[in-house]
């Protein structure tokens, strides 16, 4: 099961809006937010300018500008709920770490702690007890909570409950995991209609190196070429998950080499597959004649011009 995960790392993007590094909270912080590791924000203003940041080269990439919309969105929930410093500096380097990745710029980032930054919203039930919906539950330090559903058969019919279960950063050989992380999806085994769920388990983010194992609810290394697989983000991100004949991890198609035989994605991240030369070629830059929105960096042709994003998440964030 295939979801969009929902903390702040992305939603931030699809609930209130996110992109630029200047605007109201980034006038206090002097230049926090500019620097690469290790950034230890100690104010709301010095969080906002940090983490907004991380987002300006995609908006220049994407021809988005770099806007004012995420400081001044991340200023309007500061307003609404309390901030909590101690999540901050967890957050922040979870966010570097996936920003150094090559899909960060389509699929976000995947930053579990930033879930706790802005947690007026979070709950008090501890693992193990009844919930509801994931908002029941309260998260761990530097992790998160959910609310494992279970469905169960009863007098000829189903039902579900509900039970908060903590999850925390696993590395690899630990378990059990539920999730894996990649960018702003989340698969999930799914919930369970047997056995009741652990009060605490692991999730893996492909940003750390690790893929969810669901068959042995391990984290697992990612693969490299030969190696099992059953979806692309079980490989490193310079392979990809050959479905046919072998699941397993192959290299990534180099510009210019055929890429007729694939059903997948083989190309490079910055490169599509060519329908009329079954070649992988470069993506194109904005202005630059296209016929279909693969071929455009933003992945949007509009009257035959690469133009801005398809991206609806990265234009809230650049402010478009």
């Amino acid at each position: 099961m295939k979801y969009e995960r929902g903390t702040l790392a992305w939603s931030l993007v699809l609930l209130v809006g996110c992109g630029g590094s200047t605007g109201a909270g980034a006038a206090e912080s002097g230049s926090v937010g500019s620097t690469g590791g290790g950034t230890t924000p100690g104010t709301e203003a010095e969080f906002i300018t940090a983490y907004c940041n991380l987002f300006v080269p995609c908006c220049v990439d994407a021809g988005l500008g770099t806007g004012q919309a995420c400081s001044i969105a991340l200023g309007a929930l500061v307003a609404q709920k309390p901030y909590n410093a101690t999540a901050a500096p967890a957050c922040l380097q979870e966010m570097q770490q996936a920003s150094t990745q090559s899909d960060f710029c389509t699929n976000g980032g995947s930053g579990p702690s930033c879930s706790n930054v802005f947690s007026g919203g979070s709950g008090t039930k501890g693992p193990g007890q009844p919930c509801s919906q994931d908002g029941d539950c309260l998260a761990p330090s530097g992790g998160m909570a959910t609310c494992y559903l279970q469905t169960v058969f009863v007098d000829g019919g189903t039902a579900s409950t509900g039970s908060c279960m903590q999850l925390t950063a696993g590395q690899a050989g630990q378990g059990p995991c539920f999730e894996t992380i990649s960018g702003n999806s989340s698969s999930s085994a799914g919930s369970s209609t047997s056995m009741p769920p652990p009060a605490r388990g692991y999730f893996c983010d492909v940003a750390s190196g690790v893929a969810c194992n669901f068959t042995t609810q391990k984290c697992t290394a990612l693969g490299i070429a030969g190696q099992a697989c059953q979806q692309d983000q079980d490989c490193v991100a310079a392979d990809y998950c050959q479905a046919f004949p072998t699941n397993t991890c192959a290299a990534r198609i180099a510009d210019g080499a055929s890429c007729a035989a694939s059903s997948e994605d083989p190309c490079q991240a910055t490169s599509y597959c060519d329908s009329g030369s079954q070649t992988c070629k470069p993506r194109l830059a904005n202005g630059v004649p296209c016929t279909v929105d693969q071929q455009c960096q933003g992945q949007m042709c509009t009257n035959g011009t690469c133009s801005g994003s398809s991206n609806t998440s990265l234009s809230i964030i650049c402010g478009q």
